[in-house]
């Protein structure tokens, strides 16, 4: 111990020589240090991110890991790769060789989810699934773990019914690399006979076999000790061999239980009673079909892990769903699947089988308390977002402490385990509680342990009596702790520590005799010196612990005996070097004032990054909630701070304390510290505003990286530069990026690439009448009108099943036209069952050429007074809309077109035949009018015929199912039919549109221009010199006529001071 504290503390700021003391002298002076455990296991973790709602979960799992690693002694080093969609958009391949090296080095991959809508126009090689499978090929990994596990808080969304569903709880082990999706010979070829053949080959080897053999009987051994292998055996000769090697390999396994089933039998166990298993082996094609067979038992896909592990590398862990572009970015996603992956990467990956546990069992506590993302959400949960659901709250431990004062019982909660709490915390927490100023009193703590048989109380004194008081209850029974305060006299200045407290100092708080507002770092020793001058007391001296040491200070400490005997002795350390006094103070640059206020914590979090980074100084957080906000300057000692708080029931952070001088040096900076700096998106886009001020144009990515290293002293990866430059792009947006916003024209193409460089997360779609003026130019032999007519109801189609048999026929009927929207547009831009976005009813942008008529007169006016006409005009529109708005009645909350429409729909629905299936989530069935099945969802407002997903307001199949909702008299809940409807149709969103007034452009009589400007001139745009080689002046050859110059009327227009923008060119 004693050779860990010298490599570690700081050199004392008093002149002092330490003496070497024995066990007994030492004894009232016990040493107290945060040094690194020497078994402390580190692990280096190669985060995948990937598309869509990849990073968000990747996020929160990676900050999951972390907590569950410290909680058991586990470090974490975490480095981010791009893959899929994101590698391609950065290197433009979806697997790089950076990933593939970064990959092979680690000892674990998690990975989120890859492929979106943006990239599947590609070709096969440039997709983002071919990343994946990249990636698999490159960690050679062959054995593949989905579990199954029905938990019990969402037993009822699994389509089985209860009593099959509940409790079931298995593993499919399948085999990746093999059989049938990669035998040889396959292919299609054609015979004798000239017809066709395709063919596959399903091959085994023994190894291949014994290998993932292995890994399920490793795996059933490490859960219920039961095997399932499953074949084909009666039919396949590659079954037999698979029979025969996983027999042979039994007897290495005598504590599992093996067992066979064919695939066709396992199957129908699956639904028939999937309880009866838990781990089952099968090969690669078997377990494909099972393994998503055993997925839907659970009932939903947001919540099951996968593995992908190999011989020796690191394996491959991610969640099954997909990247859902559709909801990135939105915080709805569920994150679960990739927290339950980041507990099979501890548990089958690196062998930590605490920590896994750790997670899963949060992941209950998550659950049980009645956390929902979306799309397992329930009446009586707590529907919450992504980072909600997520956070370190519901995945940590937590230790309830009842205390007694006064008099009165109180209770606290420790969001943290029972080994991290120490006396300072625990009596800064009662302090807190009681409303008491922590500097101006002493608590005496104690408590009564009956159950020991002992009536004498007992005194918590340091760190070690809260570890014994914490550790003698379980499942949150603990004795009920007594506190007494006691306010001890005033002292006075002179009077030292050891006077002061004249006892053991281990545990003590020196916050009581500092005026500062921050208590000393937990990472403290108290150590005995000596004073040069003779005579005096020996005194205590505070030596800091620097946990912040080099590679090699770290290796010693790790290879010491942690039952050295040499703690006794205490080694001189090397003299003190300190930072000269001389130094003047000098400004942070960053000129905040009082009362200033944030719109977040993050904005002012860029505000401090980007002084920091400027001025080159470190800032610790040392505070950080929901209430205040607390900043401190790296050096301690130095006087820089903020302290900023919330204002209630807002957003909004206000600056109450700031003291702007700083008065360290830049000298005294960890050299750590200062390497750890990192530049972030939005502290490059806060550069980018400030360098080029409104402009959407901003320099490439590489120039960025150079810009901010020149600026801010900071080395940014081309990723972050990218991020920085799109996000400065959507802070100078009015309508901010996002997949819910949808884009229609004409099919001009500088007009989609000039949104699609703005709005690059937005949709696009094609107006359909505008095409379908298009289409029936390219039909022959046939009515045009007619074959136009036939194009936009095709694309008015709901159902893909419908669109395709549709879309068949118009081939045929219309082979020409057909062969024109093939060659030159995609079915997703135009047919409205394949549009990814909401387009709610609209199919034409003709609106615009409408507003074109309007102001065709206008249009020949000079600027001012054209754009004088054309507000003069939208004026008038709103105010008709605001009355018409106005005099509507509160009975009709939603607009006249979808309230006829229901109107209308409501006797049809009457008469459907509907029958209830899931009276929580609001599920029927209803029998159509021409006698079809259709099921319909009130929540997730859905239907199978698509017409209530696509319209955004209820079909007759959903509008029957509300009346039979209506008519429930056993019902707990209500809901009204305009619940049902997109808000884009309710009266009361429309009413707001139109509340604000128009305002005209004054006359110019009225206008107050400044001298300076009416001095400007406009000037005419640079005109673009025409490249071409250059004229050569040649003189007419003998008998050569050249043609006369032709003579133009034009004449070049005067363009004097204001004049011709407000009245053209007319004189005045």
């Amino acid at each position: 111990m004693a050779a860990a504290l010298q490599t570690n503390i700081r050199p004392v700021k008093v002149p002092a020589t330490f003496r070497a003391v024995n066990k007994q002298s030492l004894a009232p002076f016990r040493v107290r240090c945060a040094v690194a455990s020497p078994g402390k296991k580190r692990y280096n973790i190669t985060l995948l991110p990937g598309d869509g709602i990849g990073p968000e979960v990747v996020s929160i799992a990676k900050n999951v890991l972390q907590q569950a690693g410290s909680l058991e002694g586990v470090e974490f080093s975490f480095r981010e790769m791009p893959i899929g969609g994101a590698a391609l958009d950065l290197v433009g391949v979806p697997l790089p060789e950076e990933t593939i090296a970064a990959a092979k080095e680690s000892d674990a991959l998690l990975l989120g989810a890859i492929g979106g809508y943006k990239w599947d126009n590609n070709e096969k090689h440039l997709k983002p699934e071919t990343g994946l499978l990249q990636i698999r090929a490159a960690l050679k990994v062959f054995a593949n773990l989905r579990p199954a596990t029905v938990l019990p808080q969402l037993v009822d969304a699994s389509t089985l019914k209860r009593e099959v569903a509940e409790g079931v709880d298995l593993m499919v082990v399948r085999e990746l690399t093999g059989g049938i999706y990669f035998g040889e010979p396959r292919g299609i070829k054609t015979n004798e006979n000239g017809e066709e053949v395709g063919f596959n080959t399903e091959v085994y080897a023994a190894h291949e076999i014994d290998r993932i053999a292995r890994v399920a009987f490793e795996t059933a051994r490490k859960r219920r000790g039961k095997l399932c292998s499953v074949d084909k055996a009666n039919v396949l000769e590659a079954s037999i061999l698979w029979r025969k090697r996983v027999t042979a390999l039994a007897s290495e396994y005598p504590d599992v239980e093996l067992s066979h089933m064919y695939v066709d039998n396992a199957a129908m166990q699956l639904v028939r009673d999937p309880k009866q298993f838990d781990t089952i082996v099968t090969n690669n094609i078997f377990g494909d079909i099972l393994s998503d067979e055993a997925s839907m038992i659970t009932g939903s896909i947001g919540m099951l892990p996968s593995a992908s592990l190999s011989d020796s590398g690191p394996g491959l862990f991610e969640p099954i769903h997909g990247s859902a572009p559709d909801i990135a970015g939105q915080d709805k996603a569920n994150p679960l699947a990739t927290i339950l992956s980041a507990a099979m990467l501890l548990k089958y990956g690196l062998g930590e089988e605490k920590a896994a546990k750790r997670i899963e069992d949060a992941v209950l506590v998550a659950l049980n308390n009645g956390f929902r993302t979306g799309d397992i959400y329930s009446a009586g949960t707590k529907l919450v977002g992504c980072k909600e659901m997520g956070e370190e709250d519901t995945m940590s431990e937590n230790v309830n402490i009842y205390f007694k004062c006064k008099g009165r019982m109180y209770t606290l909660m420790m969001k943290t385990s029972g080994e991290n709490i120490t006396l300072s915390m625990l009596v800064g927490r009662i302090c807190t509680k009681l409303g008491l100023d922590e500097s101006k009193v002493k608590l005496q703590l104690r408590y009564n342990a009956v159950l020991l048989g002992s009536t004498e109380e007992i005194y918590i004194c340091d760190d070690e009596d809260v570890g014994v008081y914490i550790s003698s209850g379980e499942n949150n029974r603990r004795y009920v702790l007594y506190v007494e305060v006691i306010t001890p006299p005033e002292l006075p200045e002179q009077l030292s520590r050891v006077e002061v407290i004249n006892k053991s100092s281990v545990g003590k708080n020196y916050a009581e005799l500092d005026t500062k507002e921050d208590e000393m770092r937990d990472n403290a020793a108290i150590v005995l010196c000596e004073c040069e001058e003779q005579g005096t007391e020996p005194k205590e001296a505070i030596v800091e612990v620097d946990d912040t040491q080099d590679a090699e200070i770290g290796s010693q400490d790790e290879s010491m005996d942690i039952h050295d005997d040499r703690g006794d002795e205490y080694v001189e350390p090397p003299p003190v070097v300190e930072a000269g006094r001389f130094k003047k103070e000098w400004e942070d640059g960053i000129g905040l004032i009082l009362r200033q206020e944030f719109p977040s914590r993050a904005a002012l979090q860029e505000v401090v990054d980007k002084g920091a980074f400027a001025n080159s100084f470190g800032y610790v957080i040392k505070k950080s909630d929901k209430e205040r906000y607390l900043l401190t300057c790296a050096k301690e000692s130095c006087a820089w701070r903020i302290r900023a708080t919330n204002i209630r029931n807002t957003s909004i952070y206000s600056i109450r304390k700031y003291n702007k001088m700083h008065t360290c040096t830049r000298l005294s900076k960890s050299k750590t510290r200062m390497r750890k700096r990192k530049g972030t998106p939005e502290l490059v886009a806060a550069l980018l505003h400030d360098t080029f001020p409104g402009q959407m144009e901003t320099p490439v990515p590489k120039v960025i990286m150079e810009l901010v290293q020149t600026k801010l002293g900071v080395k940014i990866s081309y990723s972050t530069a990218l991020r920085g430059k799109r996000q400065a792009i959507c802070d100078l947006k009015v309508v901010p990026d996002t997949p819910k916003l949808v884009f229609m024209s004409d099919r001009n193409s500088s007009l989609i690439k000039g949104i699609r460089n703005v709005y690059f997360a937005a949709h696009h779609g094609y107006c359909i009448w505008h095409l379908s003026q298009n289409v029936k130019g390219h039909a022959t032999n046939v009515n045009r009108d007619v074959v136009a007519w036939r194009f936009m109801e095709l694309s008015r189609v709901y159902t893909m099943a419908e669109f395709e048999r549709e879309y068949r026929i118009f081939k045929l009927r219309y082979p020409s036209a057909a062969n024109y929207l093939e060659d030159t547009t995609v079915k997703e831009k135009w047919a409205r069952c394949c549009f990814r976005g909401q387009r709610y009813n609209l199919d034409t942008s003709n609106c615009v050429e409408s507003l074109n008529s309007v102001f065709l007169n206008a249009r020949k006016y000079s600027l001012i007074p054209m754009l004088d006409a054309i507000m003069s005009k939208i004026s008038v529109w709103f105010k008709e809309h605001r009355k018409e708005a106005a005099s509507g009645s509160n009975e009709n909350k939603l607009v006249p077109l979808v309230e006829n429409y229901l109107h209308d729909l409501w006797v049809e629905a009457e008469k459907l035949k509907v029958t209830e299936l899931n009276t929580f989530q609001l599920e029927y069935n209803v029998r159509g009018s021409e006698g079809k099945e259709y099921f319909v969802n009130l929540l997730l407002k859905t239907c199978s015929c698509k017409v209530f997903d696509i319209q955004k307001y209820p079909c007759v199949h959903a509008l029957a199912g509300f009346i039979a909702f209506e008519s429930d008299t056993t019902r707990t809940r209500s809901m009204e039919i305009h619940e049902l409807v997109s808000k884009y149709y309710w009266a009361e969103m429309w009413a707001l549109a139109y509340y604000r007034t128009i305002y005209l452009v004054p006359d110019k009589s009225q206008w107050d221009i400044p001298d300076e400007i009416k001095a400007l001139k406009v000037l005419p745009l640079p005109r673009k010199k025409k490249k071409g080689r250059t004229k050569v002046l040649r003189l007419p050859s003998t008998g050569e006529r050249r043609p006369k110059r032709q003579r133009t009327q034009n004449k070049r227009r005067p363009r004097q001071s204001l004049q011709w923008l407000l009245f053209g060119n007319h004189s005045i």
